[in-house]
């Protein structure tokens, strides 16, 4: 079975946010060889740049908003040396999470290249994009989405296409058009788990991994 993810998959897992168990999960049915994942390369760098701006983000919060409060405090006799210590630890946070963040963005990806099939930006996947029947997609959802549609490997064997991001792409043409190609729609990590691993339990000659 063909397992398609996108750029949340990683962002889930980098962050460790509430489905990082699903897409543990089926990580490791592709690095036990239970399934085949497949992954845009455009949602790695997607998720990189997301992450870039997310650090950006808390180092203006800290900067521009948090300071100025902290500041008018720390102009206080009876709450300055208290309000320097807390601005400290929330600059010592801010870092710290960063630094995880990133640390955390090496292993994860490393850990896709290793087993995942990476799916390229390719000419095929931007001719069907400018001729896009899906014409309301934000330009990051289509890249993935075309990748995915280019796959040459698309319609061969049974797959599925796991997405957090419902908004984008649980449309009923894009859930036909996959469809047609053998592939199903989950717009939850944690639904697409429970069908892939029903589907591992089902393959003939599956130990249930």
């Amino acid at each position: 079975m063909r397992v398609y993810v996108e750029t949340n998959f990683v962002l889930e897992m980098v962050l460790e946010q509430e489905d990082r168990a699903a897409c543990e999960s089926i990580l490791r049915l592709a690095e036990l060889d239970a399934i085949k994942l497949a992954l845009p390369a455009f949602s790695l760098a997607e998720a990189a740049s997301n992450l870039a701006r997310r650090h950006d983000w808390r180092r203006l919060s800290a900067e521009d908003k948090t300071s100025r409060e902290i500041l008018q405090l720390r102009r206080s006799a009876a709450f300055g040396d208290e309000t320097k210590a807390v601005e400290d630890s929330i600059h010592k946070l801010f870092a710290r999470s960063v630094q995880y963040e990133r640390e955390s963005l090496k292993r994860v990806s490393a850990r896709l290249l290793a087993v995942a099939t990476v799916l390229p930006l390719s000419d095929r996947a931007i001719r069907q994009w400018r001729t896009s029947p899906f014409g309301d997609l934000e330009v990051p959802d289509a890249m993935v989405l075309y990748s995915i549609l280019a796959d040459e490997s698309l319609g061969q064997e049974e797959a599925c296409f796991l997405s957090r991001d419902p908004a984008a792409f649980d449309d009923p043409d894009i859930r036909r058009d996959l469809r047609d190609r053998r592939c199903k729609f989950f717009k939850s990590f944690d639904h697409g788990r429970r069908y892939v691993e029903s589907q591992v339990v089902a393959q003939p000659g599956s130990s249930g991994a």
